[in-house]
C-alpha cells in the first residue's frame, strides 16, 4: 500500500514540474513564433497552396525563439472546410532535431476520428530541468504531423491550424487558454499527380512547352482575361513555381520565357 503511495506521488510530482515548465513557457513566449516551415521535401520556407492525393503530406512546423525557452507546447489541428477525409495523422519529433539533447522530457499524443470526418488534434510538448531547451535567437524545425489523402478527394481542401480553431473540437490536454503566434491558418487543395517535367501544360493537352506549344499561352490568357475555363491542373499553370496557379505573374514569366528569353518554368515538384 504505502509503495503504490509513493509512486502516485512521484507520477503526481512530475505532472507538477511538467505543467509548470509549460505555464512559464506560455506566460514568456510574446515575441517567439510558431510557423510552417516546409511541406515534404519542397523547398524550406515554399509553402504552396495545394497538396498531392495519394502521397504521404508531412507537414514541418517550426519554432523561433526569441528568447530561451524551457518548456513547450504545441498543439495542432487538421480539418476540412468543404468535407474532405484524411488518413488519421500522426506526431513526431523531427529525427533531425536532435530533442533528447534539447529535452528532458518530450511527449506527442494525438487525438482522432476513425473516419477522418472531424478535425483531428496533434499535441507536442516538452519540458527541462537541467537542459538548454530551445535557445534564443535559434530556430528549429522539430515537429512533424503526417497524413494522405486520396484521388476521390481532388479538389477539397486540408486544413492545418493552431488548436485554438478547433471548429468545436477542444483538447484535453491544453493547460491554458492560450492563442499561439502562430503563422496559419493553412489550407490546401488537393490535386491529383497531373504536373510531369516542366510546367506550362496549362490546358492539359499533354504537349511540351520546349516544343513550342502556343496553345497553353492562349488558354491562359482565356482564363485570366475572358473567363475561360480554368487549368486542368493547376500545378502546370504556376509556372514559376511561388505557389499561386494561373496569375498575371505566372503569364509574365510564360512570355518572357516564350518571346524574351527569359527563364524556363518552374519543375513540377
Amino acid at each position: 500500500m504505502l509503495s503504490s503511495r509513493l509512486n502516485s506521488l512521484k507520477q503526481l510530482l512530475l505532472v507538477l514540474l511538467i505543467s509548470a515548465f509549460l505555464f512559464t513557457a506560455v506566460a514568456s513566449t510574446q515575441d517567439n513564433a510558431i510557423f510552417l516551415d516546409q511541406i515534404n521535401s519542397y523547398e524550406r520556407g515554399y509553402i504552396p497552396n495545394w497538396i498531392e492525393a495519394d502521397v504521404p503530406i508531412v507537414f514541418h512546423i517550426g519554432t523561433y525563439a526569441a528568447e530561451n525557452i524551457f518548456g513547450v507546447h504545441g498543439p495542432f489541428v487538421i480539418y476540412s472546410p468543404d468535407g474532405a477525409t484524411w488518413q488519421p495523422i500522426e506526431a513526431n519529433w523531427a529525427a533531425e532535431t536532435n530533442w533528447s539533447a534539447l529535452w528532458d522530457g518530450a511527449v506527442t499524443s494525438v487525438e482522432f476520428s476513425a473516419t477522418g470526418e472531424n478535425a483531428d488534434s496533434a499535441y507536442f510538448a516538452a519540458f527541462n530541468i537541467f537542459g538548454d531547451g530551445f535557445l534564443a535567437g535559434t530556430t528549429y524545425i522539430p515537429r512533424e504531423i503526417t497524413t494522405l489523402v486520396n484521388s476521390t478527394q481532388i479538389g477539397k481542401q486540408l486544413c492545418l491550424d493552431s488548436v485554438d480553431n478547433m471548429r468545436g473540437n477542444y483538447w484535453l490536454w491544453s493547460a491554458i487558454d492560450t492563442e499561439p503566434d502562430w503563422s496559419g491558418p493553412h489550407c490546401f487543395t488537393i490535386e491529383a499527380d497531373c504536373c510531369q517535367g516542366l510546367r506550362a501544360d496549362v490546358n492539359g493537352d499533354g504537349r511540351d512547352v520546349l516544343l513550342g506549344n502556343t496553345l497553353d499561352l492562349t488558354y491562359l490568357v482565356d482564363f485570366i482575361f475572358r473567363g475561360g475555363p480554368e487549368s486542368p491542373c493547376s500545378l502546370e499553370a504556376d509556372l514559376n513555381g511561388d505557389g499561386n496557379s494561373a496569375t498575371i505573374i505566372d503569364l509574365t514569366y510564360f512570355v518572357d520565357f516564350k518571346y524574351r528569353g527569359g527563364d524556363y518554368p518552374a519543375s513540377c515538384p
